[in-house]
């Protein structure tokens, strides 16, 4: 009987999530039962409606593609700025702002190339045939509508979409005017796929990823309801109470309503300016507060849930200044950038890199291809700012350094000036062409010159310090 006893407490003891004694894990007595887990999976017509209509929703979608574009990029080897310019007047930047922008609304969207490479746009793109007078139209992920599938399973794109019809919308008073034209081939777009999604659930969305008002609504309408509730406090935060002995017998006798006339007179003639005539005995007026105790905390850490699901710093999100002592927000912020910088290497950079490869080979113009890689090289530039001072202690940094490479025979003199200089701003980045050079000796400042005479970089110990002179030996005369 101990034996049966000790097996069956054990075995009460170690039944994980459902405890029939408790009620853990039963319905009806465990209150985490009845929150089932149901994706949202809205319709365009709503993401648009929640984009265009709350604050909180647009700030989500479009922070962090503002910040992935902000500073855009560099492109050592484009020396006489011919690919920023053709960069600019096609409006990549703003292009690909809103490409990231209604990736996250929507799940995905794509940059139409509108490629002339003499092909039908049925058919893949061939780059080395695309003509100089390309064009460039974006497209968001509820224009563009999967018409074929990759079925080959040896294909690396197999279970991908191979081509797409893109539905446009008349701004006549006619219906949309629905899908244009023939399928066009996925190759002929600049894709933003959308977040990491499952193969299933990127079927149910058109091979999109999961979009982010789909997973954030919840959030977002428990903030925005929470603060509205706040906001109702606000109006009745100081509620003004008329008490009056046997009132409720009075109101009873009263035939003529003279009570209700005294209590409307009362609300009438009342005000922060004015006194109140009240009968010390049988009347009091006075003012009851609404208890708003804990408000604040409950709000604050509302934000932080909404700031947890984004992974945006509350300081960007909604401007709130960093808490605690010595807080500067620093840390958040730059955990914040290497996030950005992250995505800007797996969702920013392919595109832009496809983007400048189809320019560059269009216009003839090889010589801005590395050709250990066949791609345009470029860097995304910081999103820190740094201070004026912070930036001239890394030049000078940088400054020494360079003397190093050059007295080394790691870079040449011009290969370190056109690093630095020749490009539209000022880059840590050292390119290096051809052989190495010979080493050369640091350069040496003249005699007499400030640079000998303060010990600056550049002038030897010889030449640096002053002579000083003899002092006559003996006793003075």
């Amino acid at each position: 009987m101990d034996e049966y006893m000790t097996k069956g407490v054990r075995g009460m003891a170690a039944d994980g999530w459902h405890n029939v004694a408790t009620g853990m894990g039963v319905y009806g007595t465990d209150k985490r039962m009845s929150n089932i887990l149901c994706r949202k999976h809205l319709a365009p017509a709503e993401r648009d409606e929640l984009y265009h209509g709350d604050d909180i929703m647009k700030r989500a979608c479009d922070i962090v593609p503002e910040e992935m574009t902000r500073e855009w990029a560099d492109f050592p080897s484009d020396s006489d700025g011919w690919l920023a310019t053709r960069l600019d007047s096609l409006g990549a930047r703003e292009k690909f702002t809103d490409a990231l922008v209604w990736e996250r609304k929507d799940g995905g969207a794509g940059i139409y190339l509108g490629a002339f490479d003499g092909l039908p746009v049925s058919a893949p793109l061939d780059e080395e045939k695309v003509s100089r007078r390309s064009v460039y139209h974006f497209a968001a992920a509820s224009e563009l509508v999967a018409a074929k599938w990759y079925t080959d399973p040896k294909s690396p794109k197999y279970g991908e979409v191979s081509h797409y019809w893109i539905s446009t919308y008349s701004h006549s008073p006619s219906p949309p005017s629905g899908k244009v034209g023939e399928p066009i081939h996925e190759s002929r777009f600049l894709l933003f796929k959308g977040a990491r999604t499952s193969r299933r659930v990127r079927f149910e969305y058109g091979d999109w990823g999961v979009p982010l008002p789909d997973l954030i609504l919840d959030v977002v309408r428990d903030f925005t309801t929470s603060y509205s509730h706040a906001a109702t406090i606000v109006t009745d935060f100081s509620q003004a109470v008329y008490s009056m002995q046997g009132l409720v017998a009075a109101l009873n006798a009263d035939l003529d309503g003279v009570v209700l006339q005294r209590m409307k007179l009362m609300d009438f003639t009342r005000s922060m300016s004015r006194a109140i005539v009240l009968d010390a005995e049988h009347e009091k007026f006075e003012r009851t507060g609404t208890p708003v105790s804990g408000l604040e905390d409950l709000l604050d850490h509302l934000g932080l849930r909404l700031a947890a699901s984004l992974g945006i710093p509350l300081t960007l999100l909604l401007g709130m200044s960093p808490g605690g002592l010595n807080a500067t927000g620093d840390s958040d912020h730059r955990n914040f950038y290497n996030s950005i910088k992250a995505q800007q290497t797996t969702r920013l950079a392919p595109p832009l890199r496809r983007l400048c490869r189809l320019l560059v080979t269009a216009a003839k113009k090889r010589k801005i291809i590395d050709s250990s890689t066949g791609e345009v090289p470029f860097t995304f530039r910081s999103l820190w700012q740094p201070s004026d001072l912070e930036i001239a202690k890394s030049r000078w940094d940088m400054a020494q350094a360079d003397e190093k490479y050059i007295s080394l025979g790691v870079a040449s003199r011009d290969e370190v000036r056109a690093s630095r200089f020749g490009g539209a701003r000022y880059s840590f980045d050292t390119l290096v062409k051809g052989p190495a050079p010979e080493p050369q000796p640091p350069a040496v400042a003249p005699a007499g010159s400030d640079a000998a005479s303060s010990g600056a970089p550049g002038g030897s110990p010889a030449t640096s310090a002053k002579k000083k002179p003899k002092t006559p030996s003996g006793p003075a005369k």
